[in-house]
């Protein structure tokens, strides 16, 4: 199958920066899932994988534009730890109506 719009894909992958170091990477997880075309991954990637069938590795340099922009110092904000306060009221219902082994639970 070749990657083409609107296709449900599957990639193992290796984010490094210009050093050579991992930033992020599904090597020992799972792969990143994602609906092809529809803007889910950046742009530069996106467009590399187009075309690309199962088995095929590529390489890919993907510059700011075609990814999250330049950076831009002035957008960033250090927020206090109190911002993020959770509540420790939480309440608990539970399904066991599912199949076996799983349970359906929501807060």
């Amino acid at each position: 199958m070749q990657i083409a719009a609107n296709k449900a894909v599957s990639i193992d992958y290796t984010l490094t920066n210009d050093e050579g170091e991992v930033l992020d990477s599904s090597v020992g997880g799972a792969p990143l899932v994602y609906l092809h075309g529809a803007g889910n991954i950046i742009p530069g990637l996106e467009k590399a994988l187009e075309g690309k069938q199962s088995g095929d590795e590529i390489k890919v340099t993907v510059e700011p534009e075609e990814a999250y922009g330049d950076f831009n110092a002035e957008l960033i904000a250090v927020l206090g730890r109190n911002m993020f306060e959770v509540s420790m009221s939480w309440k608990w219902a539970c399904s066991s109506t599912l199949p076996v082994l799983t349970a359906a639970c929501r807060l």
